[in-house]
């Protein structure tokens, strides 16, 4: 089959002719790959800002859709031709956090395209072990649909951890409206009725999440405290979804957080909290991590798309052109997310 494949850091991913992947579970499935979302978790393992957890030469892609062409003996759930959206937070299995169903916080993970055991969807074929890490879609074609299973779902687990998931008026600023931050702009408008305050430094991102909802849109260069200040009338905000979290994004998010605010780092742009205890304790703030979503959240973030109140950013781009799209990445002219085709 054809991959593109990674070989070091700092180089060209190279697309390749490697083995077909065959099943070894009883339940195990394996999925004609219709696209797979390029993530700017990629881009920090390929230019070498994080050490790979897996050995070169190796497939990446962790965001994937396609159509089921083969399943074990025991994937009864499952038909050849069924279109899916793979679920890519797999973990050991038979931890209590496994069990639980929130597999994405497993200290052992097996995700596709992001550990050693099992290569991603930057190819043909992915194999799947488990018929329980897919889910049923009815588009004949799922191509543009892989960002559900990562960039939306990331954003919604995020959401959905903010405190202002009520009726009431609130304040909400989402810091980087990239590949995740879309969805963020998006999912507070559809659970919350907060006013959303989007926050990027390119413009053309700005004007999208003008367009997805965002009551203000400012470039990060400029929004600084008296600004915020300034739009929420001296309140502060209530909620910070910050999917940059370096340095400047949450020393700016803590210093605007109003009373009972909301902090939730997603992005891992390396930065760290400096915040004396008094102030959480005087303000009652709450600060807090989100990573990835659950199986069942992935579910939702589906059925938000079936009823027609999520729009999905993908552009579909031809798997050769893979170093193309990390150059383009790496200055941040992406909006939405690209999905590479086989």
């Amino acid at each position: 089959m054809k991959a593109a494949r990674i070989h070091g850091y700092n180089e060209p991913l190279l697309v390749e002719q490697i083995e077909i992947p065959v099943i070894k579970d009883p339940d195990g499935v394996l999925v004609k790959i219709s696209g797979s979302g390029f993530c700017h978790s990629d881009l920090r393992i390929i230019i070498g800002e994080r050490k790979a957890p897996f050995d070169f030469p190796y497939v990446m892609g962790h965001e994937n859709s396609g159509i089921v062409c083969d399943v074990g003996p025991n994937a009864s759930g499952l038909r050849k031709g069924d279109s899916v959206l793979v679920y890519g937070a797999w973990g050991c299995r038979n931890c209590n956090i496994c069990l639980s169903g929130e597999e994405q916080l497993c200290d052992n993970p097996t995700w596709p395209g992001v550990s050693q055991r099992y290569q991603g969807g930057f190819a043909e074929y992915l194999y799947v072990p488990s018929q329980k890490y897919l889910i049923r879609v009815d588009e004949k074609d799922p191509t543009i649909l892989a960002p559900l299973t990562d960039a939306a779902l990331t954003a919604y687990r995020a959401t959905k951890k903010s405190k202002q998931i009520r009726p009431a008026a609130s304040q909400s600023m989402v810091i980087g409206v990239g590949g995740l931050g879309v969805y963020a702009v998006q999912f507070l408008k559809l659970l919350t009725k907060s006013t959303v305050i989007a926050l990027d430094a390119v413009e053309q991102k700005l004007k999208l999440a003008e367009e997805l909802g965002a009551d203000h849109a400012r470039l990060a260069q400029s929004a600084n405290y008296g600004e915020i200040m300034r739009l929420t009338g001296g309140r502060g905000v209530d909620t910070v979804l910050d999917f940059v979290s370096n340095k400047s994004t949450v020393d700016l998010s803590l210093k605007v957080l109003g009373k009972q605010g909301t902090y939730i780092a997603v992005g891992l742009g390396g930065g760290s909290l400096d915040l004396a205890t008094a102030s959480f304790i005087r303000s009652e703030l709450t600060v807090t991590g989100s990573r990835w979503g659950s199986y069942e959240e992935l579910k939702e973030v589906y059925q938000l798309y079936r009823e027609g109140k999520l729009r999905v950013l993908s552009q579909k781009r031809n798997l050769e052109e893979i170093n193309d799209v990390v150059e383009e990445m790496k200055r941040a002219q992406i909006p939405g997310r690209v999905v590479l085709v086989p």
